[in-house]
């Protein structure tokens, strides 16, 4: 039998922790769905364990799917990397029980439920009902939208342009795709795209990319297919361009003639990532998605709704909302029959379960070792200050669990990130962090210690390597050059952490707490280990990295911060000007003093 110190950190994991696991969820990738299904985890909360609420979590909502029901739309939230776009994601390819290389998605879901009977029936239930689902973020979608020179409103233009592209259509020329839905509908769409490939030796997926400058292409065929003159068909081509309009009751009608040519029962659904940050700053489309998710349902009787997820915390995401905002946010998703609230612990046991579990025999091992250290590993933890105590160690299977990671640093973590997201840390379309996942994060830091000694902790700076790319050119530029410039790797790691926590509320950068996050293993002389601490502090703060603020705290310096410190240090005081200007007081005082009596 092995012993850890003939380990590395890399194995101890069950699976190999180089392996690819998305860290982004990307709607239309393809390439490993298979691994994603296989490797989803089905935590408490989604279950309803956790917070004892089956009506609200995964059991409630496939029950309500094996209902025929108006309103089936579902309003998924929760704060960065709770893993909404992930579920979205999953409940798109099982919904429409999707096959990968001969296996069905339902039935690798509905196996992860086999201890809940009644939802693993109902996975299977709602899987056999005939569906198509489409899978998109709607940001993305919206590049290209004000240039289509279309009236639609934003929100209706995404969700036609998608619907188009879903049924082959063109997906950014509206006017364009009606008339391959008029071709469709009477059974001549598949003749035309021959043709056309046949007279202009090009696909029409590619040549209607310029289709006005090539509109005479069209009329061509068209005209044949309809038994009109090209000039005739010309001038229906200019008439449909022109006067092309849509409205959502509209769009609805669209949506439910294709579900009529669909079987029995069938169901459309519109799965729709970070819709609320999209529609939060303008009133106008909230109002567009709240009668869009109605029309659809009402129109189609229920056969197409919409499934979304949006920040939980969109104050932090957009900036601070006004009253009314908040109002017609809420209203807006009183509209959505069937809510899953995701916390940072969906994301805790997708990070546990999916990537540090550990080898049984490692964990036995692991156990044994921790057993013997677990109160002192406690006190050592334990943060001083008025400072909020983040997820404490309940014993050393907790700490097993999340080895070589420590409890506290799930939550101080997603804090750190909803912080700096309000703070504009962040580039473009990254402000919520949607582009990077915790999953993806804790992966990272894991493949960077995977040749590490077994006593070797992750220490909280290394946290940053996981978001650098996605953040603002001049935070970025100012830790590369302080990586550049600092020769001490303590030094690097504690700039990366007082970046990491500065905006943190209620987190106090004492020497102390700074020292548990930069802590690099549970056997060390503490008192040796906070003088090294402090003398790197001390380093940082003299070359303006960081300052000293009230009560022996410290903070990371910005750019801006950092030129103010800088003309405070380098602004030379007279040694006898504070005694001139106490003179100068005392003076006025005195003849104050006098006019008075």
């Amino acid at each position: 039998m092995s012993t850890l110190s003939d380990m590395k950190q890399k194995d101890l994991y069950a699976q190999d922790i180089f392996r690819l696991i998305e860290g982004v969820i990307k709607a239309n990738d393809d390439r490993h769905i298979l691994t994603e299904v296989q490797e989803y985890v089905l935590t408490n909360e989604l279950l309803g364990i956790k917070n004892k609420n089956h009506n609200t979590m995964l059991p409630g909502l496939f029950q309500a799917l094996t209902e025929s029901k108006f309103n089936s739309s579902v309003w998924i939230s929760g704060y960065f990397g709770s893993g909404k776009s992930h579920l979205l994601k999953i409940l798109s390819l099982v919904l429409q029980n999707k096959e990968i290389n001969g296996q069905k998605c339902a039935s690798i879901f509905a196996g992860k439920a086999k201890d809940d009977f009644e939802l693993e029936k109902n996975i299977l239930k709602v899987a056999s009902i005939p569906t198509e689902s489409i899978l998109f973020n709607i940001a993305a979608k919206a590049d290209g939208i004000n240039s289509m020179g279309t009236t639609i409103d934003p929100v209706l233009s995404i969700f036609l342009k998608v619907f188009n592209d879903h049924l082959g259509y063109d997906p950014n020329n509206p006017d364009i795709a009606e008339i391959e839905r008029h071709l469709d509908s009477i059974d001549k769409y598949t003749h035309f795209k021959e043709e056309y490939l046949k007279r202009f030796d090009k696909s029409w997926e590619e040549g209607r990319k310029a289709i006005y400058l090539n509109q005479h292409e069209l009329a061509e065929i068209y005209g044949e297919i309809k038994s009109i003159t090209t000039d005739d068909a010309n001038r229906f081509i200019e008439n449909q361009i022109n006067n092309y309009k849509l409205d959502i009751d509209g769009f609805a009608n669209l949506v439910a003639n294709y579900i009529g040519t669909k079987p029995p029962g069938f169901r459309l659904i519109f799965c729709v990532d970070e819709v609320g940050q999209f529609i939060a700053e303008n009133v106008n489309r909230m109002l567009s998605l709240q009668t869009i998710a109605e029309s659809l349902s009402f129109i189609t009787k229920g056969q197409s709704f919409m499934i979304v997820t949006s920040q939980n915390d969109l104050d932090a995401t957009i900036g601070d909302m006004t009253a009314k905002q908040k109002h017609d946010f809420s209203r807006i998703q009183g509209r959505f029959a069937n809510k899953i609230p995701l916390t940072s612990a969906n994301a805790d046991e997708v990070i546990q379960k999916r990537l540090l579990k550990k080898k049984e025999e490692a964990e036995v091992l692991l156990t044994s070792r921790l057993q013997k250290e677990i109160n002192n590993i406690k006190t050592l933890l334990k943060f001083d200050g008025d400072v909020r105590q983040y997820k404490v160690i309940k014993d050393e299977n907790h700490l097993v669990n999340t080895y070589p990671f420590l409890p506290y640093q799930f939550d101080l973590f997603q804090e750190s990130i909803m912080a700096l997201s309000k703070h504009n840390a962040f580039i473009g379309s990254q402000q919520s962090v949607g582009e990077r996942s915790m999953l993806g994060v804790f992966q990272q830091v894991a493949k960077t210690y995977a040749d590490e000694d077994i006593e070797q902790i992750v220490s909280f700076g290394h946290m940053y390597d996981g978001i650098k790319d996605v953040l603002q050119g001049n935070i970025q530029s100012d830790i590369i050059l302080a990586d550049k410039n600092l020769e001490s790797t303590l030094a690097k790691e504690a700039l990366k952490t007082l970046f990491l926590v500065k905006y943190v509320p209620g987190f106090q950068a004492t020497l102390n707490n700074i020292a548990i996050l930069l802590l690099p293993k549970f056997e060390v002389n503490l008192g040796e280990f906070h003088n090294q601490v402090q003398e790197t502090l001390n380093l940082l703060e003299h070359q303006t990295y960081i300052r000293r603020i009230v009560g022996d705290k410290y903070e990371y310096l910005t750019n801006q911060e950092k030129d103010i410190e800088n003309e405070i240090k380098s602004t030379e005081i007279d040694p006898g000007a504070p005694g001139q200007l106490l003179a100068s007081y005392l003076l006025m005082t005195l003849s104050g003093t006098q006019k008075s009596s």
